[in-house]
């Protein structure tokens, strides 16, 4: 009997390894490519403010350019809406099952749009575009598995997403416990396996591309970082309570501007939103460009370099203040890359401030410059897991592994105990929110028999993506009695009750799971 229950455990596992490595491999080859094309992009996009710093007479001529190009994306955001913003929120209800999208269209549009966005040093990242493009690969490999394969949508979503952060990061264990820790906030094998598998498929795929393409799959090269004393211990607590105190204001501040861009002028045309957020990096850019673009080599400049204050100060005000309305304006890109960047000035004031005053000595700068982009990952986001395994990954942190547990702890616990929602969170109830307006949620309750050789037999019911906001309130045996644990055996009774907008489309998905629904 045992015997014949690991061969049907098995059975269970074989889609689950294919899926995640088909997903995991395509997923790191188009982010390989991606990643190479937004280089040159943004390389592009340096030089040419540059031009336009040294000869300010093109400057006339980069207006209409922008006014041409905000009619354009005006267009293409009101045509296909989901194409807007930074793709971490939207993945996020992608595999909570509250959207649905066409793959092909998200990873072209995804694609382009977020490239064109870089050209013009919108300050935005390049990860959301790439969780949203694993994410969009993870459905395009169930789709071709034909209609069967549907059932397996948001678990190869959840590996794509997984494989995109992995990828574009160069981080695979944070790819791995980001997605659990933002986007799942459970465990359950089957969401460990597919994570794994696909995270491991995609690091195979970009290890062997990235040279190809001339590209390093890491994020971050070379922070030599000298190792605290328990007795210094002060400095990362004191670290923690500075970016904790930042990332509630981060959020207030977008909230504000969210507000400002979508209620307080919500009826001004998007395309006036959109070249007033170009115009404003335009002329923020050819004043500096540190101001403006993902805030990837500000980041990598400030691990190394000291700037004066003053300006430091003043590139974390425009860059917060572009980046949020960029988000808000609806315009594609990520927002943790600007986010470790204005977290990383932060810190940088700090590290500054402490030098001058003698309280460490200089060689403490990048650590505390580190340190605070750690915290900072971690309140403003809320995955204090996920900032300590980037920062052991990423930053190489392994002699300060303590000091990276109180700073990113610290700014979490400041950040919950304010009700300091995640970023992503924030972005995602506003999304729902406008997909949702004017519908009304129904409950209904139905009494569904898992049927033989379903989806749900032989899984357990945390391993099982439900239909979004649908409970299990109770599992029969065949035989009688009620389980509270274990395996879904054939003949299982389900009564399940759930919140739904859209009824027809719940009673499908409950169907795919166990194969027949009782009082129908």
């Amino acid at each position: 009997m045992n015997r014949l229950k690991q061969l049907h455990n098995l059975r269970l596992m074989v889609p689950i390894i294919v899926i995640g490595i088909s997903t995991g491999a395509l997923t790191g080859a188009v982010v390989t490519v991606y990643r190479f094309l937004a280089y040159y992009a943004i390389s592009f996009s340096e030089n040419i403010y540059s031009l336009l710093k040294e000869k300010p007479v093109f400057i006339a001529a980069a207006v209409p350019v922008l006014a041409g190009i905000a009619v354009l994306l005006r267009f293409v955001y009101k045509k296909y809406p989901r194409l807007m913003g930074g793709g971490i929120s939207d993945t996020m209800g992608l595999v909570g099952g509250i959207f649905s999208f066409r793959w092909l269209r998200s990873l072209l549009g995804t694609f382009t749009l977020s490239l064109l966005n870089f050209v013009m040093g919108v300050p935005l990242g390049n990860e959301g575009p790439c969780v949203l493009m694993g994410a969009s690969l993870g459905k395009a490999v169930t789709r071709a598995v034909g209609k069967k394969g549907e059932v397996w949508s948001r678990y190869s979503i959840t590996g794509g997403a997984s494989a995109g952060f992995a990828a574009a990061t160069g981080s695979p264990m944070t790819g791995i416990i980001f997605v659990i820790e933002e986007m799942h906030r459970r465990l359950s094998p089957v969401i460990i396996i597919i994570t794994i598998v696909s995270v491991a498929a995609c690091r195979v795929v970009t290890q062997l591309l990235c040279p190809v393409f001339g590209i390093s799959p890491e994020i971050f090269h070379g922070i030599s970082l000298p190792p605290l004393s328990v007795k210094e211990m002060w400095i990362p607590l004191l670290t923690g309570i500075t970016l904790g105190l930042f990332s509630i204001a981060f959020l207030h501040i977008f909230r504000r501007i969210n507000k400002l861009f979508n209620t307080s002028l919500g009826k001004v045309d998007s395309g006036y939103k959109i070249f007033s957020v170009l115009i404003l990096t335009l002329a923020a850019g050819i004043f500096s460009y540190s101001f403006i673009s993902t805030g990837h080599h500000l980041t990598e400049e400030l691990f190394t370099h000291h700037s004066l204050t003053l300006l430091i100060l003043i590139t974390i005000v425009l860059r917060t203040l572009l980046t949020l309305s960029a988000n808000s304006a609806g315009l594609t890109g990520g927002l943790f890359l600007p986010t470790l960047a204005v977290s990383a000035l932060t810190a940088s004031v700090l590290s500054n401030v402490l030098i001058l005053t003698g309280l460490i000595p200089e060689y403490y700068y990048t650590l505390v410059v580190v340190l605070g982009l750690v915290a900072g990952m971690s309140g403003i986001m809320n995955i204090p897991f996920t900032a300590v395994v980037f920062a052991l990954e990423a930053l190489g942190c392994s002699t300060n592994l303590s000091a990276i547990i109180i700073a990113s702890g610290v700014s979490y616990m400041i950040a919950v105990l304010s009700h300091s929602e995640s970023i992503n969170e924030f972005a995602l109830e506003r999304r729902i929110k406008k997909e949702r307006e004017g519908k009304k949620s129904k409950y209904v309750e139905y009494s569904v028999t898992v049927n033989k050789d379903s989806f749900a037999e032989g899984k357990e019911l945390k391993d099982i993506f439900w239909p979004h906001k649908l409970f299990v309130l109770s599992v029969t045996h065949p035989e009688g009695g009620v389980r509270h644990s274990g395996y879904l055996q054939e003949g299982d009774i389900l009564r399940v009750g759930c919140n739904t907008y859209d009824e027809e489309n719940t009673k499908n998905e409950l169907l795919a799971i166990v194969g027949s629904i009782n009082n129908e």
